[in-house]
């Protein structure tokens, strides 16, 4: 997001972060400045909703089976299917919505692999 930020600036109008409403996520507040500062002309038009989808993964899925998202987006349903101990699976046409689902879940996979030194103590 840090590149498209500043490749934003120099067509839209200013947003500080402090004017983004402080409840988003930090990918949702990133997503929301870059918008307002000239990125993609607009959002995605259909938004998922964390707890619905949390709750149908956790329902109709065992850990460690595949969930498919044949409609990505930006990878929500991967996202939150490997944070409940699936495999997720996504389909999108959308090459902006693609790129953006995949560093999402490159960022997710990084943080699961990075060591603490808390793991080492115990």
């Amino acid at each position: 997001m840090r590149g498209k930020s500043q490749v934003a600036r120099k067509t839209g109008f200013e947003v500080e972060p402090e004017q983004v409403n402080a409840a988003l996520k930090p990918h949702q507040r990133d997503a929301v400045i870059w918008a307002c500062r000239g990125g993609r002309q607009a959002l995605h038009v259909c938004p998922l909703q964390l707890d619905i989808v949390d709750r149908l993964i956790n329902r109709y899925s065992n850990p460690g089976d595949l969930v498919l998202d044949p409609f990505g987006g930006l990878g929500t349903v991967a996202l939150e299917a490997m944070k409940a101990g699936r495999r997720g699976y996504t389909i999108e046409l959308n090459k902006d919505y693609f790129r953006d689902a995949v560093g999402y879940l490159k960022e997710f996979e990084q943080k699961e692999e990075t060591i603490s030194l808390f793991d080492l103590i115990g």
